[in-house]
C-alpha cells in the first residue's frame, strides 16, 4: 500500500485518510486499494505509518483493521502491558519471585505470538513485536539476578532471525535502520549486545567481517599449544574463534582451497577435526572416519569429554560397518572408562562376549570402575549377588543394600542381617539431629522384611533402649516403630 499511496502523492493528491473530508476522490481510491489488500500488506502499512503518522495508522486500523484482524503496535503494547501490570508494584518495579514469573510469562507469550505471526507470513510485524517485548521487559526494571531476562531476550532474538527470513529486501533494510536507531538510545547491556550481533550477522560490511576475522586470529595465536578453540571476546553467544574464522572466510567469498589450507594449518583444534569427521561420515568414508577419530583420541587425550564423544563416534562407525572386533574393543574401552546410566554400551559389549569373557569383564569393572552405584546396578542385573554383597560390605553402603534388599535378602538373609546390624550399631554411636535418628529407624524397620530379621531388630532395639536411654529424641522415634 505504501507504494500505491506514494503514487497518489506523485500525482499531487493528498493521501492521508484524515484528508477524506477535503478530497473524497482520494479517500474513495484509498478505500478501494485497502479493500483489495491482503492482511499482511495492510499490517505492514499500519506498522510503517505507526512510525510516521499515528493518526493515519489509527484511522486505517479503525476503519479496516478489525475486519482483517491486523496486529498493530498498539495491540502489541496492550497485550504485553497486561503481563507487565500483573507483576509490577506500585513503585514501578518487578521484584523477587514475581520477576521469574514475569519473565516466564513474557517469554512464553513472545514465543507463542511470534510463531503465530510467522505462520501467517507477517515477518515485519513479528520483528516489531519482538522489539515491543524487549521494551516491556525493560519497563520491569529488574534488579540484577532477578528473574530470567536472558530467556526473553533470546526468544526475541530468535524471532528477529525468523522474521528476517520471512521479509523482503526493503523490509530487511528497515529492520537494520530501526535497530541502529534504537541502539543510539540503548544502555550498554545484553539487549545492545544482541542487537549488535544481529546487525553483524545480517548486515555486516566487508570491513566489519575482516575486523572480526582479525579478532579471531589474535585470540587463536595467543595459545599455540591448545586444542580447545578460544572464545571470541565481545560476542554475546560465546562463539568459538575457529568456527567463526571459517564463517568469516566463507562470507568474504574466499575459495574452498583457501579455507581448506587454513583448516590444515590449524588442525590442532579439535573443532576442525570434528568437522573433518562429520564430512567423512557424510561422504560415507568409514575408513577415513575411523582414521580421523583415532588420531583425535590421541591428540585430545587430556580432554576427557572430547575423548568420550570420540569413542562414541568410533563405536557408531564400527557398528555401521559390521566390524565386530573393532566394535568389541571400542566398547570395552568405553565401558571401563565411562559409566552409562542406561548401560546401553555395556549390553552391546556383553552380547559380543562368551560367559568367561563376561566374568572377566565384571572383575575388571569391580577393580577399575570409579562409579560404585553403576557397577552395583550391573551386578544386580546379572544376579551376581555374592559380588554385589561383597562390594556393599567393603564400602559400607547401606543405601545400596536397602535398594536391593529384597533380592539380597532372598539370596543370603543371614549375611544381609549381619550387615544391617553392624551398620546400625556403628551409626548409633554418633549423636545427631532427628533426621539422623529417622534414617536409623527406617533401616531398622527394613530388617523386618528380611527372613529372620525381626529377632535381630528386636535385639538391637532393646540394646538401644538401655544404651541410649538419655537420648529423648532417639527414644521417641524408636518407640514409634513398635519394635
Amino acid at each position: 500500500m505504501a507504494a500505491l499511496l506514494y503514487d497518489l502523492e506523485e500525482e499531487g493528491e493528498p493521501c492521508a485518510v484524515t484528508a477524506k473530508g477535503e478530497n473524497s476522490s482520494c479517500f474513495e481510491r484509498l478505500e478501494e486499494i485497502v479493500k483489495n489488500m491482503e492482511k499482511d500488506q495492510l499490517c505492514d502499512a499500519l506498522l510503517k505509518y505507526a512510525q510516521k503518522d499515528k493518526e493515519i495508522a489509527y484511522d486505517l486500523r479503525r476503519t479496516y483493521g478489525k475486519d482483517k484482524d491486523v496486529y498493530t503496535p498498539d495491540d502489541m503494547r496492550h497485550d504485553l502491558n497486561r503481563i507487565l501490570d500483573a507483576y509490577i508494584n506500585r513503585h514501578g518495579y518487578v521484584y523477587g519471585e514475581d520477576a521469574f514469573d514475569f519473565c516466564n510469562d513474557l517469554e512464553s507469550f513472545t514465543e507463542t505470538k511470534g510463531e503465530e505471526l510467522i505462520q501467517s507470513h507477517q515477518g515485519m510485524t513479528a520483528f516489531i513485536f519482538a522489539n515491543e517485548s524487549i521494551h516491556t521487559l525493560q519497563q520491569g526494571y529488574l534488579e540484577d539476578g532477578d528473574g530470567d531476562p536472558e530467556a526473553v531476550i533470546n526468544t526475541a532474538y530468535d524471532l528477529w532471525n525468523t522474521a528476517y527470513e520471512e521479509c523482503n529486501e526493503i523490509e530487511r533494510a528497515e529492520m537494520n535502520t530501526l535497530l541502529k536507531n534504537s541502539m543510539l538510545h540503548a544502555d550498554d547491556g545484553p539487549v545492545l549486545n544482541y542487537a549488535e550481533e544481529f546487525i553483524y550477522e545480517h548486515f555486516a560490511s566487508e570491513e566489519e567481517i575482516r575486523e572480526r576475522m582479525s579478532c579471531c586470529d589474535q585470540r587463536i595465536n595467543e595459545d599455540q599449544a591448545s586444542v580447545e578453540s578460544p572464545v571470541l571476546t565481545g560476542s554475546v553467544f560465546c562463539k568459538d574463534c575457529v568456527t567463526e574464522r571459517i564463517r568469516c572466510m566463507e562470507r568474504l567469498g574466499m575459495s574452498q582451497d583457501e579455507i581448506d589450507a587454513w583448516k590444515k594449518k590449524n588442525r590442532r583444534f579439535h573443532v576442525i577435526r570434528r568437522m573433518e569427521i562429520e564430512e567423512a561420515k557424510k561422504a560415507q568414508e568409514a575408513d577415513r572416519c575411523e582414521e580421523l577419530i583415532l588420531e583425535s583420541i590421541i591428540m585430545d587425550a587430556d580432554h576427557t569429554d572430547y575423548v568420550k564423544e570420540l569413542n562414541e563416534k568410533l563405536i557408531e562407525v564400527y557398528a555401521g560397518t559390521g566390524n565386530k572386533e573393532g566394535l568389541k574393543e571400542a566398547l570395552h574401552a568405553y565401558v571401563l572408562n565411562y559409566p552409562q546410566k542406561d548401560r546401553e554400551y555395556y549390553h552391546m559389549l556383553r552380547d559380543l562376549m562368551d560367559q568367561e569373557e563376561r566374568q572377566n569383564l565384571l572383575q575388571e569393572l569391580i577393580e577399575n570402575s570409579g562409579n560404585l552405584y553403576w557397577i552395583c546396578g550391573i551386578l544386580y542385573e546379572e544376579k551376581e549377588y555374592d559380588l554385589l554383597m561383597t562390594l556393599i560390605e567393603k564400602y559400607g553402603k547401606m543405601d545400596i543394600a536397602a535398594g536391593y534388599k529384597e533380592a539380597l535378602g532372598a539370596y543370603d538373609p543371614e549375611r544381609v542381617i549381619a550387615f544391617y546390624a553392624k551398620y546400625l550399631q556403628k551409626e548409633a554411636l554418633c549423636t545427631g539431629r532427628r533426621s539422623h535418628y529417622e534414617k536409623l529407624m527406617n533401616f531398622l524397620e527394613g530388617m523386618l522384611d528380611i527372613r529372620g530379621g525381626r529377632e535381630e531388630a528386636e535385639r538391637i532395639a532393646q540394646d538401644w533402649r538401655v544404651r541410649y536411654a538419655k537420648r529423648p529424641a532417639m527414644m521417641e522415634m524408636l518407640n514409634s516403630t513398635g519394635i
